[in-house]
């Protein structure tokens, strides 16, 4: 797995030497991870997801954010990897979402704050705030903050379309979408 540390990316315990040719958004760098094996190649060019602002009519690599230690997460990656796909890997604990990028997912899947909070975690973090839109920037930023209550995996297509991913019917409906012309 890979994710970029500074000027290195870790990829299966071994740092790599790359040269971030954009920050995502917030200015958090990842890495384009490809598909099976997603081991890296000598020479093989590492690039970073371009600021969503703007992608000038193209495709933005598909996205997912994962906690390493979840089985959804790993089972909704290992559909991924089997079927080919090149994707971004975000570890959403350690490069947490800003407001506006978690504010675009919820936009993404029409969804509020509330919808997409893990119960227990939400609960053990304190978050107690009523579920009403007059609240939903609260909700964001909380949220943001205690990074955990977000529900994952959550997968950004290439066409933008956002989804959270916990079941293999899922990532399945989004891979026959990603391999439509």
């Amino acid at each position: 797995m890979g994710i970029f540390r500074g000027e290195k990316a870790l990829i299966r315990g071994e740092d790599h030497d790359v040269a971030p040719q954009a920050p995502y958004g917030d200015g958090t760098p990842v890495l384009l991870v490809a598909g099976p094996g997603r081991g890296v190649d000598p020479g093989e060019t590492m690039i970073a997801v371009p600021d969503r602002a703007e992608t000038g009519g193209h495709l933005m690599p598909l996205e997912i954010w994962i906690n390493p230690d979840c089985s959804k997460c790993r089972s909704a990656q290992a559909d991924l990897d089997a079927a080919g796909v090149s994707y971004v890997e975000r570890r959403y604990l350690d490069q947490p979402p800003s407001s506006a990028e978690l504010a675009d997912v919820l936009h993404r899947m029409g969804l509020e704050p509330w919808d997409i909070a893990r119960t227990k975690e939400t609960a053990e973090a304190g978050i107690d705030l009523p579920r009403e839109p007059t609240h939903r920037q609260e909700w964001i930023e909380a949220m943001v903050a205690n990074p955990l209550t977000i529900q994952r995996p959550i997968i950004t297509a290439t066409d933008g379309t956002t989804t959270i991913a916990r079941d293999p019917q899922t990532v399945a409906a989004l891979l026959a979408r990603e391999s439509r012309p």
